[in-house]
């Protein structure tokens, strides 16, 4: 599988669009952790219908998604394979970003 995260730019650069440049390693390292988590085929199982999962598609994209009453994705199409979200942080964060 690869995942399509983009090279990391310059500093500058990622201070300009508006957000820090540790971005791309926390993105990769999400990447990583997703990677190793067990993804389930669409043609052995599909979600519960109406429930937020992880999703990819054919083309290496990641997003969240939910499977509607016509067993279709809703946001994205050729999704290839899912997998539950993972369960919220057990505390609230003190310090939004």
């Amino acid at each position: 599988m690869s995942w399509r995260i983009p090279p990391q730019p310059s500093l500058l650069y990622s201070l300009w669009m508006g957000y820090p440049a540790p971005y791309y390693e926390a993105c990769q390292l999400a990447a990583d952790e997703l990677h190793k988590r067990q993804w389930i085929s669409v043609e052995d199982r599909l979600p519960e219908p109406m429930y937020q999962v992880l999703i990819y598609t054919d083309d290496g994209w990641i997003g969240v998604d939910a499977l509607d009453y016509n067993e279709e994705f809703r946001e994205y199409d050729y999704v290839t394979h899912w997998q539950p979200l993972p369960e919220p942080p057990k505390e609230p964060s003190k310090k939004g970003v």
